[in-house]
Order: C-alpha cells, then structure tokens, then sequence
C-alpha cells in the first residue's frame, strides 16, 4: 500500500509516483523517473517512461556487441529508444564513476561501486537529476530495518543504518546542489515500519503501528515537525501498545505531488489516491 498509493492491500498493479508522473507533459522522449536498482519498483510502475540502473560486476560490453544491437533494433521504435537511453545511463553512470576515481585518487570499479551500497546510489541519482534533459524523481530503497535487539547500541544494526541513510542524503543533497538544483528539490523519506512504544527484553522494539516520514530539500519549508500528538501515556496509546496514527502518509504525498508537480488535485483524488477525497493534501513546501 505504501508503494501502491492504495486504499487496500494487492487491488492496484502500479505505484503513485508512476501515476503522478504520467501527465502527458513533455514529449521529448526523456524518461520522467529513474529507479536507482535493477528492476522498476511498484511505486514507479504505471504509464509514465521509467529507466533503470545500478552498478554492475559485469565486465563492459564491446563495442561491436553494442554496434550489432542497434542494427537490429534499427526497425524497432520502442527497441531502438531503450537502447539509446540505456546507453545514455551508461555514460552518465561511468562518468560519475570517473570523477570519483579523479576525486579519490584511486581507481573505483563497479564491483567497489556496488559495495558502496545507498550512498553511492544517493550520489549516481544526484547525477542523473541535474542533467537538463534527466529525469524529474528518482527513487531509492535502503533495506535491513527490521531490528529487533540493541537498538540504542551505537555500533548496532539500527544506528548503522541510520548513519548510512544520513550520508546518502547528505550525498544527495551535495550532488543536486550543482547547478542550484537542490533548491527545486524535494525529499520523501518514507518507510512502512512502524515500531512498538515499549522496549522488548532484548533492548530493542517489537513491530508496531507508529512511524514517521521525513520530508527535505531545498523547496521545502522545514524546522517543523507536523503532527497532531497523541501521547505516550499507555490510555493514549492504540491498542495500548503502539503510538497512535494521526497523519495520513497519503496527506503528505498529496501535499508535495500537488504543490511542487502541479499534479492537479482531481488526479490525485481519482488516480493518484483512488479514495483518498477525506485525506487532507499537507502544505509543505516553503
């Protein structure tokens, strides 16, 4: 549902963002998102013209391999444009990775890509958004949240995440503020974990309903935390376990398809959100 965009589990075969983004605009034949991991994830996947990439352990491919592809996808329209964009990602991929190797003085191939895990995919998307002619979002997963034990241990699982979920943003925000595109930008970070109040035996949290979304970026009026407070108190808690839901994720998503893409506000209650007519869009942006 959170990638779905939803009001039930398993009843939409595309995403929200997938939605939002085919509006009809444009016609240059650029790709309006891209999904830094091997495959589309549902939350993109719908009409609008998605890309693909991801570091790979692969060795390059020659340039007669290359060559023959596009004589045979030359009578192809939709072949012969995959191709194309594909090589575009390429280069723009590899030039990423030849300006790391010049920053770091040493050679960084795709396997040591591919170990840098988030952060070095926050940086690639940074790459891929300020090109004039990029894409207008691009989306990330970071998995390996479902901690259970140690979790104020600050060499833990959890405070590991957490550090390589800051730097990645950080490496985000360092690479779209070329050209001034950071202050276009806006930044959801949202995840379907919610935790339990209580702390287990364990020194850690069980799986609960409460959680949070973190919403940044240049466009956005932050310093805030916007929510209608329950309490912690166990009389105020759901089911006398968990922090009470206030806030629709749906709100926020609304709040910034709305304000930031013009997404206009009868798509995002028909298509965007089937259902959604009694959630309220969040005014987010500055």
């Amino acid at each position: 549902m959170l990638e779905s965009g939803g009001a039930r589990p398993y009843v939409l075969q595309s995403g929200w963002l997938g939605r939002a983004l085919a509006d009809g605009r444009g016609g240059d034949g650029r790709a309006r998102a891209v999904a830094l991991n091997t495959a589309v994830p549902l939350v993109l996947r719908g009409p609008a013209e998605v890309d693909t990439w991801a570091p790979s352990v692969l060795p390059e491919p020659s340039a007669d391999l290359v060559a023959r592809l596009e004589r045979l996808y030359e009578g192809d329209v939709a072949l012969a444009a995959a191709l194309q964009r594909a090589k575009a990602l390429h280069l723009e991929g590899g030039l990423a990775a030849m300006n790391d190797d010049a920053a770091s003085g040493g050679a960084m191939g795709a396997a040591s890509a591919a170990r840098g895990g988030f952060v070095v995919l926050a940086g690639r998307a940074a790459e891929f958004l300020v090109q004039p002619h990029g894409p207008q979002a691009a989306v990330l997963e970071i998995g390996g949240w479902d901690t259970h034990a140690g979790q104020a241990n600050p060499n833990g699982a959890l405070a590991n995440l957490l550090r390589q979920l800051d730097t990645g943003l950080e490496a985000l925000r360092t690479g779209l503020a070329a050209g001034d595109t950071w202050s276009r930008t806006v930044v959801v970070v949202a995840t379907e974990f919610g935790r339990e109040v209580a702390v287990n035996g364990t020194l850690g949290t069980d799986h609960g309903t409460g959680g949070a979304a973190f919403v940044l970026g240049g466009a956005v009026k932050g310093g805030r935390v916007v929510a209608d407070w329950p309490g912690l108190a166990k009389k105020d808690r759901y089911e006398g376990r968990d922090l009470r839901t206030t806030t629709d994720l749906r709100g926020v998503l609304k709040g910034v398809l709305g304000d930031h893409l013009q997404v206009a506000r009868a798509r995002l209650e028909s298509e965007v959100f089937p259902q959604s007519e009694g959630v309220r869009p969040l005014q987010l942006l500055a």
